[in-house]
């Protein structure tokens, strides 16, 4: 997420240069904004920051940005994904998930965690450090939750939701049935 303070009179733009500022740290950035085109003083969005090199970050952590040229403190935000694939702009499935980032419930994050890696087949473990969680509270939230998310535990260490099980089913049937069908 992305706030630019109130009393500054500077706006970002799609594709704007900035300093992130993180810890000790300072690099330039593209700010990619997700779901607008500009973001205005006393404004809050998502962006997606593609740093100048790599950076050791976690979900959780917050951050300062300035203005590239003249250099002026803009704002600053959290991160949501210290890991992010790139997304498309003003897509609402992406939108949606930046908002259960931000403030979804604890259940919500470990779903959308799910859902989100399921091709990786990623253990638990995997799954707790993309969500900056206790391994032992997240094995226990899924062990809670796993009916009502629509989880489905392939071993103590995968889980994988129940459309992505479904959509696996559907693929290998359809392979085997053509396996078949030109070998009988």
């Amino acid at each position: 997420s992305l706030r630019l303070f109130t009393d500054t009179k500077r706006s970002v733009k799609n594709g704007d240069v900035l300093h992130f500022y993180h810890g000790s740290l300072n690099i330039l950035c593209k700010a990619v904004l997700i779901d607008r085109d500009r973001l205005g003083p006393g404004e809050k969005g998502y962006a997606q920051l593609r740093l100048s090199e790599s950076i050791a970050v976690k979900n959780g952590d917050s951050y300062v940005v300035r203005f590239y040229s003249p250099l002026e403190t803009i704002g600053g935000g959290k991160i949501l994904d210290a890991c992010p694939r790139k997304h498309r702009r003003n897509d609402p499935s992406v939108i949606e998930s930046y908002k259960i980032k931000e403030s979804g419930t604890t259940a919500d994050k470990i779903l959308l965690a799910v859902k989100e890696y399921a091709a990786g087949f990623e253990t638990v473990e995997q799954l707790g450090r993309r969500l900056n969680m206790d391994t032992g509270f997240l094995r226990q939230e899924i062990a809670i939750n796993a009916e009502k998310l629509g989880l489905v535990k392939l071993s103590e260490n995968i889980v994988l939701n129940e459309s992505y099980v479904d959509s696996l089913r559907s693929r290998l049937t359809a392979i085997l049935k053509e396996y078949h069908e030109k070998n009988p």
